[in-house]
């Protein structure tokens, strides 16, 4: 045993001279710090304007820019200005990433058909947080009027004169049926939409109800959890590769029978170890959900949960080297893992909302094990 472990930690030494990896260890802790500082400044949101030139307080323009203000979940944060210069002048000086400025009559423009362009967006330069935002405002728009649409169609629309003339007392129970209709399937959960929505989820943090706290309900926009994870899988893989050659040069064949295995996995884990430092920094400095709430007793969930994913990674990348055999073969499967961990893992954004079922493709990565033992998905 005492041999394996010196073999551990002379294989550390022999990473640790290597420059470009030293520097991949010191890349993720600093990019989560500056991370987390950039969205600390910010509130973790985008701040958007909004102004409505409508004087009348029950105007659909008016209800639109109330809807907007009352949202209080999501990437985006409305907040009102008085006049269209005030918007102009929030956005030249990216105190709003974009402003909208609603229109009087917007609700005659629409019923007339000359709805295209009503509401004027301005836009800061080399942002793309416009066209985003587009779709959360349409979505609120859409929200007050749909309802009000289709009950016309139907009491109106000449695709329903089998149920009677138009002002019929049957036309109006059908146009009242479907705007039920519409109601529940838009409340059931059943209707399929995009949402922006924060990486991670808020959590409890023990204060009385109707209270959040800054720290812990403030989710980070910076993915530090799944990019270590993917970090820590990479580096299992590339580890493996390493493995293979040294084999390949003979580099265990001094070594007694009963040792090669033991310190080839050392030879492998060594790396891996090395990493899960470097990620566990990451998400300590980052002030992530569960950590900043959590304070130093957060520190020891955290440590034991990177200590079995990399025992997991190590042992996941022993195996696949087993199968593999070549570095030839375990370097070309390197690819597949990294695109199926971003892609099908809830690093930046989660499969399962987009198309139900494809998120369980997840399953065949480890990072999507270590990723769910944190957080759902909203």
């Amino acid at each position: 045993m005492k041999k394996v472990i010196l073999w551990f930690f002379l294989c550390c030494k022999r990473y640790l001279k290597r420059i470009p990896f030293l520097l991949l260890l010191a890349a993720l802790p600093l990019t989560a710090l500056a991370a987390s500082r950039m969205e600390n400044g910010k509130d973790g949101t985008v701040r958007i304007a909004v102004c409505c030139l409508d004087p009348e307080p029950a105007s659909l323009g008016n209800r639109l820019k109330e809807n907007l203000l009352a949202r209080d979940t999501g990437l985006f944060s409305f907040y009102p200005c008085e006049n269209e210069q005030q918007v102009r002048d929030h956005v030249a000086a990216r105190k709003a990433e974009c402003g909208y400025l609603i229109p009087e009559n917007l609700e005659q423009k629409i019923n007339s058909g000359r709805f295209k362009r009503s509401i004027t967006v301005f836009s800061a330069p080399s942002t793309v947080t416009a066209s985003l935002s587009t779709e959360v405002v349409f979505s609120e728009l859409a929200a007050i009027r749909n309802k009000d649409i289709l009950e016309d169609y139907v009491e109106q629309g000449a695709a329903f004169d089998a149920l009677g003339a138009v002002g019929s007392p049957e036309r109006k129970k059908a146009s009242g049926q479907a705007g039920d209709l519409y109601k529940e399937r838009m409340e059931d959960g059943s209707t399929f939409r995009f949402e922006y929505v924060y990486t991670y989820a808020p959590e409890q943090t023990g204060k009385s109800s109707g209270e959040t706290g800054t720290a812990a309900s403030s989710p980070g926009l910076f993915p530090v959890r799944g990019l270590t994870a993917v970090f820590l899988f990479i580096t299992g893989l590339y580890s493996a590769v390493t493995a293979a050659e040294d084999s390949r040069r003979g580099l265990f064949i001094p070594l007694p029978v009963r040792l090669r295995l033991p310190c080839r996995f050392a030879a492998l884990a060594a790396p891996v170890a090395l990493a899960a430092l470097s990620g566990l920094s990451a998400v300590l400095l980052s002030g992530g959900p569960g950590v900043s709430s959590g304070g130093a007793a957060a520190i020891l969930p955290e440590t034991a949960a990177m200590a079995l994913y990399a025992l997991a990674v190590s042992i996941f990348s022993m195996a696949l080297g087993a199968v593999l055999k070549t570095p030839e073969a375990l370097g070309a499967a390197i690819p597949f893992f990294i695109i199926g961990s971003l892609v099908f893992c809830p690093v930046f954004f989660d499969a399962e909302r987009l198309l139900p079922g494809l998120g369980q493709a997840g399953r065949l990565f480890l990072p999507y094990y270590y990723l769910r033992g944190f957080f759902h998905w909203p």
